[in-house]
């Protein structure tokens, strides 16, 4: 006899339905029979971890962030001989023989043009804001029009606007930062 006599009974009808139906369907029915979370509950969980995860690497990242800016802030003169390094001129405004006369609240200005003629002043002006240089325009007291970016207080954010944008054809090969 191949099949044992009980493999017909009523007992072993069952037992072979059972089994069937657990092994024949997902885990999930066993894992719920047995009070185990599912695999839909168990990749929420992994979705949880993995996004509680980020969060956690960017906060970190934030922070290595913040420290190198701090760092960067408290030698300034590593970005300054960067920037001489490569030919940039730095000139104090009490220097310049026409200073320039407007009240300014940064420490540095990137200088990219100076004109006589204020046709040409709007013209590099126009042509930098396009490329995304916020520029200003100051006078110097020989009537000047200075084309400059805005005000700079880090010199870790005037050698990355340099970096940036030194590449761009409006950009001269000598601009200078002028210091107060």
């Amino acid at each position: 006899m191949i099949f044992p006599e009980y493999a017909f009974s009523r007992f072993g009808v069952i037992t072979a339905l059972s089994l069937t139906l657990v092994l024949g369907t997902s885990c999930d029915f066993a894992r719920k029979l047995a009070g185990r979370p599912t695999s839909a509950e168990i990749a929420q969980m992994e979705q949880a971890m993995n996004k509680e995860i980020a969060e956690k690497e960017a906060a970190q990242a934030k922070l290595a962030a913040e420290k190198a800016a701090k760092e960067d802030d408290a030698d300034p003169q590593k970005h300054i001989q960067k920037l001489a390094d490569k030919g940039v001129r730095f000139i104090k405004n009490e220097e310049l023989r026409y200073p320039v006369t407007e009240a300014l609240e940064g420490r540095y200005l990137l200088v990219i043009g100076s004109f006589q003629e204020a046709n040409n002043a709007a013209k590099l002006a126009a042509k930098a804001n396009a490329a995304g240089f916020e520029t200003m325009e100051l006078h110097t007291g020989n009537n000047l029009r200075v084309v400059s970016s805005k005000p700079i207080y880090k010199a870790s954010v005037l050698e990355s606007l340099y970096e940036q944008f030194s590449p761009a054809a409006f950009f001269p090969s000598d601009a200078w930062v002028l210091t107060f």
